[in-house]
């Protein structure tokens, strides 16, 4: 079962934010503030930009249609993390600090 999926990967380096918000729709707990200021790109107010994406980040989530919740994670890369799909060694990768 795979519980772990990159998203947008590292090669889109500061803009993986400013292309999160403007494929990616569906996803909760972002605030129209927050869309907005990624929508500008990472230049006009780059404070306010990675300030935006930490509040994304640690705040949002997606339900699919069978009701698992998915959130983000991002090292490099951005994922998408499901951890009631996820086997064990999956969780190791991403939450080594708390399963190991």
């Amino acid at each position: 079962m795979k519980g772990d999926y990159v998203l947008i990967d590292s090669h889109n380096g500061q803009y993986i934010p400013q292309i999160f918000v403007e494929d990616y729709d569906g996803w909760h707990n972002i605030s129209e503030e927050d869309k907005k200021i990624l929508l500008s790109g990472p230049f006009d107010n780059p404070e306010a930009y990675w300030s935006a994406w930490y509040d994304v980040i640690n705040n949002a989530y997606y339900i699919d249609s069978v009701g698992n919740r998915w959130v983000l994670y991002e090292d490099g890369d951005l994922f998408v993390l499901c951890e009631s799909k996820m086997d064990q060694t999956e969780k190791n990768e991403f939450f080594e600090h708390i399963y190991t």
